[in-house]
Order: structure tokens, then sequence, then C-alpha cells
């Protein structure tokens, strides 16, 4: 359109430059009748040619300022698209108005790159969210890969943990079997031996008559007696006979022996009913408290002992105190002692919980907290447990 309206204008100068010559050549034929042929000729040509001359050179001007109009458009979109990094929102180029109301090429190519402009600043807006979002999926992926691991890692722990334990629980079951069948063996069997052989003495005692010889029996009867006796302490030691009678008798007949063995006075008291519990659930108890006695045997230097079965319908607490010396929990737990280790698993594996309550100097107290029948304990207070 630009060169069209060039070209235009161009037309009207030549249309001009025509009714100009028209215009002089009337007028020389008015006058010619005053100037010869020659002066006519002269006069025309010399008219023609500053016509054409300045008609020409309006021409150029017009071009001229086309062009530098073109080129002054032209170089500032080529800065506007050198200078614009899309980052931010892009400069918009004016219009180039005139006094026609209608769009030229001119203004339709600097709207095209305004509208260019936009749509880059778009696509890179969207671009940069886009990345912002990957990069954001991409730590939020990775952050649940490792909350996944480490749940997998956890789980694995505690399945190899749980499998641990089970496979405990199955080895202590196993040796109570075996300790069981072992004391059964040595007070059935030795013992009848030793019962037999007891009665042999006392028989030749009563037909030798040399005194020598009956003192030989009378030394022989107390060896066969303390043999005896301690058959029946191996035979106690590895399942004590009172558990086939229930936990209350068991417990009754622990604490007697503890005071008689290490002269402390131990005393056993039960409030409620006698539990009724599985074989291997009141083994485990009266493992627990056998430990906690040889404990105030080993360390607290107590001079008093109290044992205490509460019963209720949910299931029942079981109290060892002393007055000992005391210790800290915390650094025996540091301190890995197998003794309350062993105690503390006794106690899981029977679904009980296991609190000590000590400080030195101020005497220790190992609680025991089982449910029956299903029922469910509140758990103790976590500082407290092993």
């Amino acid at each position: 359109m630009i060169r069209r309206r060039v070209a235009l204008r161009l037309y009207v100068f030549a249309f001009a430059f025509s009714g100009l010559v028209t215009l002089g050549l009337t007028a020389l034929q008015v006058f010619g009748d005053h100037r010869s042929g020659v002066e006519l000729a002269r006069a025309a040509a010399k008219l023609l040619a500053i016509h054409g001359a300045a008609t020409f050179s309006v021409g150029l001007f017009v071009i001229y300022l086309t062009n530098r109009l073109l080129m002054q458009h032209l170089r500032a979109i080529a800065h506007a698209a050198d200078s614009s990094d899309y980052q931010h929102a892009p400069r918009s180029l004016d219009l180039v108005r005139r006094r026609s109301a209608t769009l030229d090429e001119l203004d339709r190519v600097v709207l095209a790159f305004n509208a260019m402009g936009t749509r880059l600043y778009c696509s890179h807006m969207i671009r940069d969210e886009l990345n912002a979002r990957v990069a954001q999926l991409t730590g939020e992926l990775a952050q649940a890969r490792h909350d996944l691991s480490a749940r997998t890692d956890e789980r694995e722990r505690g399945e190899s943990r749980e499998t641990l334990r089970e496979f405990g629980a199955y080895m202590e079951a196993t040796r109570e079997d075996e300790r069981k069948r072992i004391a059964l063996e040595i007070h059935d069997e030795l013992g009848q031996l030793l019962t037999a052989l007891k009665m042999d003495v006392s028989l030749l005692k009563m037909r030798l008559t040399a005194p020598d010889l009956l003192e030989k029996v009378a030394d022989m009867r107390v060896l066969v007696d303390q043999t005896i006796w301690m058959v029946r302490n191996v035979a106690n030691d590895l399942r004590p006979a009172a558990l086939n009678f229930g936990l209350t008798s068991a417990l009754e007949w622990l604490t007697d022996d503890f005071a008689r063995r290490n002269g402390i006075p131990c005393q056993f008291r039960m409030n409620g009913s006698e539990p009724v519990l599985a074989e291997a659930h009141a083994t485990a108890v009266f493992r627990i408290v056998q430990e906690s006695l040889t404990n105030v045997t080993r360390h607290s230097r107590a001079t008093c002992v109290h044992v205490t079965l509460n019963i209720n319908e949910r299931g029942f607490d079981l109290h060892i105190n002393d007055n000992g010396g005391g210790f800290d929990p915390d650094t025996a737990r540091n301190g890995y002692s197998y003794g309350l280790l062993s105690m503390s698993e006794r106690a899981r594996l029977i679904g009980a919980w296991l609190r000590i309550d000590s400080a030195p100097g101020a005497g220790t107290t190992v609680s025991v907290s089982v449910p029956l029948c299903g029922g469910t304990l509140a758990r103790p207070e976590e500082s407290c447990l092993l």
C-alpha cells in the first residue's frame, strides 16, 4: 500500500506537470502572435525542463521522506526485538497515526510485532511456570520417594524385629518345655532312685550291729538326704512344682524360699480371686518375679521385700517393692542390663506392660500389668518402660 500511495502521489505530480505543460502551451499559443517560432520553442523547452526538474525533485523528496519514515519504524522494531528478554512485559510500539483512519502495512507490522511480543511473553511466563511446577513436583516426588524408602526400611526393620521376637518367644517356650521335662525326670526318676537308696540304707542300718559300720551307714544316710534335697532344689529351679497348682501357689512358694535362703523378710499379699492364666503366661510372670528377687539379692542391699498381686475384671497388677539402695533406670537401660531386658521381653511376649520405678537411695518397685481374657490395660509412662 505504501508503494501504491507513493505511485499515486507521483501520478498526481505528473498529472499536475501535464496540466502545467498544457497551460504553458496554451499561453504560448495565445501570446504566440507576438513572438517568433524559435523563441516560442525555446520558451516551451525551458518551461518543460524547469517543470520536469521540479517534478522529479518533488518525487525524490517524497520517496526520501517515505523511506525515512519506514526505516525509522523498522529500526524501532529491530531495537525493541533486540532489547526484549521476554522475562518482563514487552514495551508496545506506537502506531504511525496520520490523517487517514485506515491502517497501512507499517501499522499492521507494528500491531503484529506487539502481538508477537505479547505471545512470546505469555509463552515465557507459561514456560517458567511449568518449569517451577516441574521442579516442585520433582522435589515432592523425591521427598515422597525418600519417605517411602524410610517407611519401607522401617517396616522391614519392624518385621525383622517381630520375626526375632517370635523366634525368641518360640525359643523361650521350647526352653521352658525342656526345663519342665528335665525337672519331671529328675523328680520322678532320680528322686525315686534316691528314695529307694535311702530305704536300703535304713534297712542296712537295722541289720548291722558293729559301731563303726553303724556310723558309716549314718554318714551314708546324711549324704543321701543331702542329695535328695539338692535334686529337689535343682528340679524346683528348673521349674517349680508349685506352678502346677497355679500362679498364687507358685508365688507363695517363691517368696518363702527367697526369705529362707537369703534371710530377708519377703511378704506376699493377694487382693482378689486367683487369676486363671495359661501356662505360658503364668510361667512368664513367675520368671519376672524370680528375676526381680534375684536382683534384690545381688544389688539392692534391701532388708524387706513386698510382693503384691491386685486382681480386677480387666487383668491384674503385680508389684515387687524393696527398700534397698535403688538405681537410675536410664543408666541401667543404656547399660543394657540383661536381667531387666529379659524381664521386659517376657512381659511383652504375653502382652503385658513392665514398669520400673527407682532412684538412688529410694528403693525399687517393679510393676507388671497383665490383661485377662482380651482385656486392655492403660500403657504406663514411657519414661519408666524398659
